[in-house]
């Protein structure tokens, strides 16, 4: 298996548990030093996200990928990737497009999300 086919899979991995709200899988996929940069440019961590996900507060209907990059830096890998999502936060729908730039990093048990970054994108 290739490094994209890898890294692709992780990607695949973690949108079905984000859209199912597994927080099981997502307790996998996230290393436990996450550092995620929100959209209003809060940070989040792996805890945070997880609580996020398990209290129903976030429940995210669709994440459609599209334009997507992919830059390998020997065992870390970059995703950049375009989404069309809709979200219910707090009991509001919400509907963006979405530019999420996701690291990588594999450890001996396999690859773990440590940071990540989203931002709108404009209309």
């Amino acid at each position: 298996m290739t490094i994209d086919n890898e890294v692709l899979a992780c990607e695949a991995q973690l949108r079905e548990a984000q859209l199912t709200a597994d927080v099981a899988a997502l307790d996998r996929l996230l290393d436990d030093r996450l550092l995620f940069t929100n959209i209003d440019g809060t940070l989040a961590t792996k805890n945070d996200d997880l609580s996020l996900h398990r209290s129903g507060r976030l429940r995210i209907v669709r994440m459609d990928p599209g334009d997507r990059h992919l830059l390998h830096l020997g065992e870390t890998s970059v995703v950049s990737v375009r989404m069309n999502a809709e979200a219910i936060m707090n009991g509001v729908p919400v509907s963006a497009t979405l530019r999420y730039t996701r690291i990588w990093h594999k450890r001996t048990d396999g690859w773990r999300l440590v940071a990540g970054h989203m931002s709108a994108v404009p209309a």
